[in-house]
């Protein structure tokens, strides 16, 4: 399977599709501060389904 890094719009992104969603924590207070002290270091996982992009890994990265 082949990768690559690009910067997509949050509207292409399918937000309601939780089918690799494992964590039921949504709050997000220490991951922004995190981001804001380091970067992020891991961008999420997107796989592109029926035209959408379907999280696979990043769900509180994504959600703010």
């Amino acid at each position: 399977m082949a990768f690559k890094a690009c910067s997509v719009n949050l509207t292409s992104i399918d937000e309601k599709d939780r089918t690799y969603r494992i964590s039921t924590w949504d709050n997000t207070d220490d991951l922004v501060l995190s981001i804001k002290k380091t970067g992020l270091i891991a961008p999420p996982v997107l796989q592109e389904t029926s035209g959408k992009l379907k999280i696979i890994c990043g769900f509180r990265r994504i959600q703010n």
